[in-house]
């Protein structure tokens, strides 16, 4: 802890600035003023990237990603879900009202760098108290004035930016629309890989659950054939209790999947902005086969396609130019303010030469004292943007982890699949051997349950491992960013 504290970046000031940082924002000031007209504040430094090669080896000749990348699955229902949730889910509505209310923070901030004009009119009847001492004296005695009083003006302010400090603010406020641009874009690819993912866990929970069906009929026919030979007294009890087991445990796999199942509809239906009552999944043609092979490119190419870092990097940018801001509020804010009309008391003569009235000139305010309030927000700005710096390298690292445990798990994926290939085939051989020697009563009803028990568990891991892949081409395409181009 002590060893935190004392991090350059981290350290705590528990006193008011001193005298010597007035000295020092007095200096900082005559800087800038000799900078002359220049946008204050440091230029954008770019972070840097790695470009070291993915550890695992990315297939360079698989299917580019678009952007309905999802249709190279070639599942007609995907695509029609995925184009829904575009439509539909509110998550995307929320993303598209943030970017309109960045976009009107924006314009308010870039207005600031306009003319301000307003028109002002007005007319009112008066009277004046004749008990004061400024009341007229007419014939010995006080007397109130009854009169109207019409008047009409035009106003102008203008802040002259001849430090920059508008146009700096204006910088920091089209780097927040960027990013809230850029987060719309992160929202959309989370929202179709995730929804791609959750339908392919319901095309794998459903294949699994036909496996556990054909069980429990195999389950269902051999309980009844050894009823049957129970009731002849050719069988033991101990063999009926086994298949009743069997069976009872294919059907409480069986209700476990459709749970999962319909939990799964039920997530597919809010990805689509639906109720779970109006979705409607029609089960696919075929199973799934082997997912499709897809295209990774090098590290740099990787990061430049992704979302979160191209947010992240505006994120740096806007903190460059909020220490802009920072360090012009230590110049003088020169305006031009006036105002030009007419003001009477007859309407009539309100356009008269006699009536007209104007003003017109500058106003500078220059900070002298301010308790160091500029120099903290000074400090404060530049914190904020060792905070994003950090942020930036975070995110670039992380996009890299996921690239490589996306192409580590599709590799490994394909090694598992091949071994369980293999067990599929030899559990069911051994099923169907056991079954051949308990029907000529040369084994027992145990070793036909334990090899059904195993294929049984060896076309389910098989199930769930295609499962897997297609799951793992889904994050290595969230991974790569998606179908977004940069």
């Amino acid at each position: 802890m002590r060893g935190l504290m004392h991090h350059p970046q981290l350290r705590w000031r528990t006193k008011p600035l001193p005298r010597a940082s007035r000295r020092r924002s007095l200096l900082t000031l005559g800087a800038l003023l000799l900078a002359g007209c220049s946008a204050p504040g440091p230029g954008f430094n770019p972070p840097q990237t790695s470009n070291a090669a993915f550890k695992a080896v990315p297939n360079a000749d698989g299917i580019a990603i678009a952007g309905d990348w999802w249709v190279m699955f070639g599942d007609p229902q995907l695509n029609q879900l995925q184009q829904q949730a575009l439509d539909t889910n509110p998550t995307l509505a929320i993303a598209a009202a943030r970017i309109e209310r960045a976009w009107a923070q924006w314009s308010g901030v870039r207005a600031d760098r306009s003319p301000r004009v307003s028109v002002d009119a007005g007319a009112q009847r008066f009277r004046t108290s004749r008990e004061i001492a400024t009341a007229p004296l007419i014939a010995g005695t006080r007397k109130g004035i009854v009169a109207n009083q019409f008047s009409g003006q035009a106003s102008l302010s203008w802040e002259l930016d001849l430090w920059g400090r508008l146009a700096r603010a204006d910088d920091a406020a089209q780097a927040q629309l960027r990013a809230t641009d850029l987060d719309a874009v992160g929202a959309r690819l989370l929202l179709t890989t995730e929804l791609a993912a959750t339908y392919l866990q319901w095309r794998g929970l459903l294949e699994e659950e036909q496996v556990v069906a054909a069980a429990t009929q195999t389950r269902q026919d051999a309980l009844r054939v050894i009823q049957l030979r129970y009731d002849v007294g050719v069988t033991t009890d101990l063999d009926l209790q086994r298949a009743h087991t069997e069976l009872a445990n294919a059907q409480a796999d069986a209700a476990d999947l459709t749970r999962r199942r319909e939990a799964t509809e039920n997530a597919v239906a809010l990805l689509t902005g639906q109720t779970p009552s109006t979705l409607r999944l029609v089960k696919a043609p075929q199973p799934l086969g082997d997912a499709p092979m897809v295209a990774a490119q090098l590290p740099a190419q990787v990061l430049a396609r992704r979302p979160d870092i191209a947010l992240a990097m505006t994120q740096v940018q806007g903190a460059y130019a909020q220490i802009g801001v920072a360090q012009a509020a230590f110049f003088p804010q020169i305006r031009l303010t006036g105002f030009a009309g007419s003001a009477s008391s007859d309407l009539g003569t309100m356009l008269s030469g006699p009536a007209l009235i104007f003003a017109l000139g500058p106003s500078i305010s220059l900070p002298i004292l301010d308790g160091g309030r500029n120099q903290a927000n000074l400090l404060m700005s530049q914190a904020a943007l060792s905070e994003v710096q950090a942020n930036f390298q975070l995110r670039v690292l992380t996009a890299l982890r996921e690239v490589e445990d996306a192409l580590g798990e599709l590799q490994h994926r394909r090694t598992i699949l091949s071994a369980q290939q293999r067990s599929s085939e030899a559990a069911t051989r051994a099923a169907r051997v056991a079954r051949l020697r308990y029907d000529q009563g040369a084994a027992s009803y145990l070793e036909v349950t334990d090899t059904e028990r195993t294929e049984l568990a060896a076309r389910r891991a098989m199930t769930q491992t295609r499962q897997a892949q297609w799951t793992a081409t889904v994050q290595l395409i969230k991974a790569l960013g998606g179908g977004w181009s940069g």
